[in-house]
């Protein structure tokens, strides 16, 4: 191949490579703004809802959807935990009776 042949051939590689380059930048900025929460062409209307001063017996009730909220997480939590280790206890007993016997 001649001198010319190798520059024709570096300069389509150079194109290829922008056009890879273009083509990732592409595709993150498509799965940046599918995964972006705020996109850009969101109204940017002032929200009169979440800046109210809330009343006493809203802002009671709130506080008391929230406490239920984090009172079943810790129920839930707990539940899980006491069964785990009547689980382990269960297991641990069967072990046992089984080196016992055998």
């Amino acid at each position: 191949m001649s001198y010319a042949g190798h520059v024709i051939d570096m300069i389509k590689k150079l194109e290829n490579n922008r056009k890879l380059q273009k083509n990732l930048k592409d595709r993150f900025k498509n799965k940046l703004d599918k995964y972006n929460p705020h996109p850009k062409t969101v109204d940017k209307k002032f929200n009169k809802e979440v800046f109210t001063i809330k009343t006493g017996v809203e802002h009671d009730e709130i506080i008391k959807k929230e406490k239920a909220e984090i009172r079943k997480q810790t129920l839930t939590a707990w539940v899980k935990g006491m069964g785990l280790l009547f689980l382990f206890f269960l297991l641990l007993t069967l072990i046992f009776r089984k080196f016992l016997t055998g």
